[in-house]
């Protein structure tokens, strides 16, 4: 599968435009590779310790992918993924689209369900996201879209032995910061809809898991 969008040099590029703001102005560009090479690093960590700090955040992105259907042909897909998490034990993603699919995490397990298919899945993970997030790969393969960015320290996944980045120049973005509260009610998630559902398991509702959900028609 190759992803067409460039949903994460968007999103790091977005919050490395507040982070690093201050780095950037007022001082001159690099010109060396030596010093391009430190500025981007430099960036990418002031990104990663003010994310890191956030205890709750959300992103939507938009994303373009061709995929590959089991019979080798391809096939054009457009998603729109929000992404909503709570440090340090709660996550919530829903995909639609072309797709409609659900993914939350609660601190004592985690829910896949695939709308379209009616299918879901069950499976405790670890007490937090951090752990949850390394389980997934290790135990199933899976990588989650946007992990990187939901780690408590998005730098150590980002700059690595294997990964090497830099400044390029400078660019005028606009970002706008604010705060979202989460309020969940006790209900049995069978009965409640995709709102409701992402409400209460960033609220702490730990009684989510009781009840397996029923896939809507």
């Amino acid at each position: 599968m190759r992803v067409l969008g460039c949903c994460n040099a968007a999103l790091v590029l977005a919050i490395a435009s507040v982070a690093g703001a201050g780095a950037a102005c007022g001082s001159r560009e690099p010109r060396t590779d030596a010093e391009r090479l430190a500025r981007g690093r430099e960036i990418v960590e002031r990104m990663s310790e003010k994310l890191g700090s956030a205890k709750s955040f959300s992103v939507t992105v938009t994303e373009s992918r061709e995929e590959a259907k089991r019979d080798g042909t391809p096939q054009h897909a457009t998603l729109t993924r929000e992404t909503i998490v709570r440090r340090p034990d709660r996550f919530y993603t829903t995909v639609t689209g072309d797709r409609h699919n659900e993914v939350w995490y609660d601190g004592i397990g985690i829910t896949v369900v695939l709308h379209n298919e009616k299918i879901f899945g069950q499976a405790r993970a670890p007490e937090t996201l951090d752990k949850t997030l390394d389980a997934l790969y290790e135990r199933f393969g899976v990588s989650v879209p946007l992990a990187d960015y939901v780690y408590s320290s998005p730098a150590k996944a980002l700059l690595t032995d294997t990964i090497t980045g830099g400044w390029a120049r400078a660019r005028r973005s606009t970002a706008r910061q604010g705060s979202s509260g989460f309020q969940g009610q006790r209900r049995q998630l069978g009965s409640m809809d995709s709102g409701q559902r992402r409400s209460a398991a960033l609220a702490g509702d730990r009684g989510l898991r009781r009840q397996p959900p029923s896939p809507k028609d």
